[in-house]
């Protein structure tokens, strides 16, 4: 009798050990699952920038290539993406890329106007904001540690 006893004393113990390291295995799981989830949500925001950065970088360079051509309207409406694309980012970046966009921003008007006019000086200027551009992206992927999410670096 003393031994069904110790057994049944035993018993409530073990449960208790059996539940607690089910739930350290859970809340280990669990964890394991959150940090992979951390860590492929950084890797989406980082290709989602390569993909914005990218598809700024075309549109900046079709119109540099239109506007060289002598197609004006077409390069003005490439330019007029890009900094329509541009502008909504500008905001939540780090400080020294909001003063890189701003900069290649603040030179909208005069490469619109250029185009609107059929002036062939808006090659020119398409043609150094694009390496202005590829410049300063290099910069800040450098600088912002984006080197894997921003290409010509």
């Amino acid at each position: 009798m003393s031994t069904n006893a110790a057994i049944a004393a035993r018993s409530p113990r073990r449960t208790l050990w059996m539940a607690a390291a089910i739930a350290l295995a859970f809340l280990l799981g669990v964890a394991t699952q959150f940090s992979r989830a951390q860590r492929s949500e950084r890797e989406l925001q980082l290709a989602k920038r390569a993909l914005l950065f990218t598809t700024l970088e075309s549109r900046l360079g079709a119109a540099t290539l239109e506007a060289r051509r002598g197609s004006y309207e077409v390069a003005r409406q490439l330019a007029s993406e890009f900094y329509s694309g541009l502008q909504p980012h500008v905001a939540s970046t780090p400080d020294a890329a909001r003063r890189f966009f701003t900069g290649v921003l603040d030179q909208r008007d005069a490469v619109i106007t250029e185009l609107s006019r059929g002036e062939e000086r808006a090659g020119i200027l398409l043609t150094d904001l694009y390496l202005q551009w590829r410049s300063g992206m290099a910069e800040l992927a450098r600088a912002e540690g984006w080197e894997s999410s921003v290409g010509g670096g």
